[in-house]
């Protein structure tokens, strides 16, 4: 795969991505009030880690406010765009430094607002052409809900937890 492709590929999908979500804006379906674009509001930029700005390729903003305090909710979405294996399936071992980042910025967040708030507002996203492995989906899904795994799910699942650096309670409202 040509290089310079790939990544020129991987910033249109970026920005089609952001495109369509801005539409929702001009013709709302829900409460969705802004985005932000490689980071997050300039409002709560201020008030963030370097990981949390870092991992936020598109922040989006629900509510009656663009920050994090008074909006109604924030997605914070990575997008990950791969033609070399756009049919290989997206692991755990793919997400580790996204996972570590997504984990970061969720424990800055119950620090500055405490949990119950952090719980209820705040959620991560990964947008990706690639197919999610399924193991995957029912490690995270596992892990939410206290649920004992096996086989791969379990193996995904360890991975996660230990990627995210997170236990107990905070690991299971971060999944």
């Amino acid at each position: 795969v040509e290089k310079v492709r790939a990544s020129r590929d991987g910033h249109e999908f970026h920005e089609a991505w952001v495109a369509r979500l801005a539409m929702q804006l001009l013709i709302p379906k829900d409460d969705l009030i802004g985005i932000a674009v490689e980071g997050l509001s300039p409002t709560d930029q201020k008030k963030s880690s370097k990981e949390t700005i870092e991992i936020a390729d598109v922040a989006l903003y629900f509510g009656k406010s663009t920050t994090f305090e008074h909006s109604s909710n924030l997605i914070i979405s990575q997008l990950k765009y791969s033609i070399a294996n756009q049919n290989t399936d997206f692991k755990c071992s793919d997400l580790k430094k996204t996972i570590k980042k997504f984990s970061d910025s969720y424990s800055e967040k119950v620090n500055g607002y405490g949990m119950e708030q952090t719980n209820l507002k705040l959620f991560f996203e990964l947008v990706t052409n690639r197919p999610i492995y399924k193991p995957l989906i029912e490690a995270i899904e596992g892990l939410a809900n206290s649920e004992t795994l096996e086989g791969n799910a379990k193996n995904q699942a360890q991975q996660f937890t230990k990627a995210s650096g997170l236990n107990d309670i905070q690991l299971v409202n971060f999944a």
